[in-house]
């Protein structure tokens, strides 16, 4: 019996996209014609054989055992292939600024960090008819995976702190690409089961059904899990990210308190100031006066209208003093306030800053 070929056209398809396989002819079947048994001629006088010795051992015809049928030849297999772009910078900002600028396009979802893209060919088959049923002979599919990395053009020149949060990144970026190529191994594997298990089926008509629903099972369910991974990957991500994210929203909060503190004290100064000068004019002014009949008599013999004058002078000068000092403390309270802010502002920025460039490199 001669086997039937199957063979469908190898179509390249990114991302798993299903199309539907060429259904298969029928197979051929062989008819036996069976021939009647001798009957005796009318009219005619049949001979008659002596009767067989009961005594005699009777002959037995041994029966004869089925051909095992050969496993069919299932070669499916996955071809990985590595590329890599280029990222320049030397500070977290400019790196990142060359990941949006340089990094690879996801389909509908702007630029990534990495990336794997794969084909799903529709399989090149043979099916063959044995005892009267159609059956796989061979099944042959090819999946090539092309996974995209970043590499770091100026990592020798870059800070410890580059280099270390550099590697780790890359490493869980090339962890995340793997996870996809596993995946479509994994499918692989489960259409390589199905195609093992499904056996025979009376018509090669409904063989090839079979073997259109397994791709597109295969298909559909390799994108299933790449998604279900992405979105445990993406919680597993915020969940990582969720601390480092809460003490920067408190970092934010608290600068924004020192903010309206800094604001408050700044405006606070020219009121200060504003007396200081007002009181210190008034005591230039007296004193001014008390050196003036100082100068008018210079040995001290005031008279006694004179007298009466300067020690008057003199007592509101000595008055103004006092609140002149109080003045220039509040002032220097004001003053040391708003600079002491200022530097816990400026460390908090700092700070902050540092927390901003760690929640960055987690991606």
């Amino acid at each position: 019996m001669s086997p039937t070929k199957r063979t469908s056209t190898l179509i390249l398809l990114v991302l798993a996209v299903c199309l539907p396989l060429v259904a298969c002819s029928s197979g051929s079947s062989e008819t036996e014609t069976a021939s009647a048994p001798d009957t005796p001629t009318i009219g005619t006088t049949a001979s008659r054989e002596p009767s067989a010795d009961p005594t005699a051992s009777a002959t037995r015809t041994p029966t004869p055992t089925a051909t095992p049928r050969p496993a069919p030849n299932i070669d499916l297999s996955g071809t990985t292939t590595t590329v890599y772009y280029d990222v320049l910078g030397t500070t977290t900002e400019a790196i990142f600024e060359s990941f949006n600028l340089n990094g690879p396009v996801l389909e509908d979802e702007g630029l990534g960090l990495g990336l794997t893209e794969w084909n799903f060919p529709i399989p090149n088959y043979d099916l063959r008819v044995q005892e009267r049923a159609c059956e796989i002979e061979s099944f042959e599919m090819s999946v090539e995976l092309t996974v995209t990395l970043p590499r770091l053009v100026e990592f020798d020149s870059a800070t410890p702190y580059i280099q270390d949060n550099w590697e780790m990144l890359f490493e869980e970026i090339a962890e995340h690409e793997q996870r996809h190529v596993d995946i479509v191994l994994e499918g692989l594997e489960a259409l390589r089961t199905e195609i093992e298990s499904v056996g025979s089926l009376q018509t090669c008509a409904a063989l090839d059904g079979e073997i259109e629903r397994f791709w597109e099972d295969a298909s559909v369910e390799i994108n299933l899990a790449q998604d279900a991974f992405h979105t445990e990957d993406d919680a597993f991500l915020e969940a990582r990210r969720a601390p480092l994210q809460a003490q920067i929203d408190a970092n934010e909060s608290e600068l924004a308190s020192l903010d309206s503190e800094i604001a408050f004290l700044e405006a606070s100064l020219p009121e200060v100031e504003s007396s200081v000068a007002a009181i210190e004019a008034q005591i230039e002014g007296i004193d001014q006066q008390i050196q003036g009949i100082e100068s008018d008599y210079p040995g001290n013999a005031l008279p006694a209208n004179v007298y009466s004058q300067y020690s008057s002078l003199v007592d509101a000068y000595n008055a103004l003093l006092p609140e002149h000092e109080l003045l220039i403390d509040e002032y220097n309270r004001t003053v040391g306030s708003l600079n002491a802010t200022i530097d816990r502002y400026n460390a908090l920025i700092s700070a902050t800053n540092a927390l901003i460039d760690d929640l960055t490199w987690l991606q």
